[in-house]
């Protein structure tokens, strides 16, 4: 958010947030709720004063300060579709040209069919831009049955790749050290799943520094202790926002097991016993499911590589099923596909 006068943060190094030049501050809880008690609902904010902060809380926490920091006890937009449409929308077919298309649109929007998001569905039929990694979600959600695709019309864009970061005032050429890691060898440039297909075909994207299989081809030359320390690292700094479940298209539970407390499966206390079971667990729920779009990994504030997690167990999944995501609904995931020839040398 920008513009923002003040910023209420947890006193932290966080340098991939990417903070702009300015000030950080650090204040608990307490000192915001004496000075602002209607802000009750507040787990902490990590930001610049007056120019931009990122809001960390659980579940609707974030979103409800994020609200609240915007427009205060105002009306806030996001409530109100028409107030929405006339500030954000574009309604008039002679202003779709004010609708881009390049290396920034990192973002992947199916997350907004996901079922949880039911406030969305009742919107009515949704047109949705897509490039080929978002057309994987949207088959994972078309074969698990969480989505009817007559109630959606696919705008697949031909992607030649998107930036890491990619909130930039201006469009970049993508490089080496700027690509998204995960654009380097996708096969889905020019997606299928789609009912319109836009845009000239694209280039391969730059080969990144290091790409997403090295880096765990690395990790797995490791010895055993020093990837055990790896990820115990890693996983210490989680603070339990959940930021890669709810950015997370395919993230489809109504009931999240973390949230489920008789019997407690997951301890909800951000302390490393309870950090390895959520990002495990979590893991395991999108093996075979995973479409790759990074959208965990980006949107997660303390910076795990949760694409290393994904990206080893989309190795093993098609290691052991020849299975690999792809935009065919119909292309079967091993989660529900049985068959008489898998290996089950796992069972005792």
């Amino acid at each position: 958010m920008k513009g923002q006068p003040a910023g209420v943060a947890r006193p932290t190094d966080m340098p991939h947030l990417r903070f702009q030049r300015g000030h950080h501050v650090g204040q608990q809880f307490a000192e915001v709720a004496r000075e602002r008690p209607d802000a009750r609902s507040l787990f902490c904010v990590v930001g610049v004063v007056g120019q931009r902060v990122a809001v960390i809380g659980a579940g609707g926490i974030g979103f409800d300060v994020a609200e609240f920091l915007v427009h205060g006890n105002h009306p806030s937009t996001t409530l109100d579709l028409p107030a929405w449409k006339a500030e954000w929308g574009i309604t008039d077919p002679a202003e779709a040209d004010k609708l881009i298309f390049d290396t920034r649109c990192v973002h992947n929007l199916v997350t907004y069919l996901d079922p949880r998001r039911d406030h969305v569905s009742e919107l009515g039929r949704i047109g949705l831009v897509v490039k080929g990694c978002d057309a994987k979600a949207v088959a994972g959600l078309l074969r698990e049955s969480q989505l009817s695709r007559d109630h959606v019309v696919l705008i697949g864009m031909r992607c030649g790749g998107v930036l890491e970061e990619g909130e930039l005032p201006e469009p970049l050429a993508l490089t080496p050290e700027n690509v998204a890691p995960r654009c380097y060898g996708c096969d889905n440039r020019e997606p299928t799943l789609t009912d319109h297909l836009l845009g000239e075909p694209q280039p391969e994207p730059p080969r990144p520094v290091m790409t997403i299989d090295e880096r765990v081809a690395a990790l797995d030359d490791l010895p055993l202790e020093e990837r055990w320390a790896f990820w115990t690292e890693q996983f210490s700094k989680c603070v339990r926002c959940y930021a890669c479940r709810q950015v997370c298209p395919l993230c489809i539970c109504e009931r999240c097991i973390v949230e489920k407390t008789q019997p407690l499966w997951i301890e909800s206390a951000a302390h490393p016993r309870g950090n390895f079971s959520w990002n495990l667990t979590r893991a395991i729920h999108l093996a075979g499911r995973c479409v790759d779009c990074g959208e965990c990994e980006r949107f997660c504030p303390v910076g795990i590589p949760l694409s290393l997690l994904n990206r080893k167990l989309q190795q093993i999944v098609h290691e052991r099923y020849g299975y690999t995501a792809s935009d065919d609904p119909e292309n079967a995931a091993p989660i529900g596909d049985y068959r008489l020839d898998d290996q089950q040398e796992f069972i005792k």
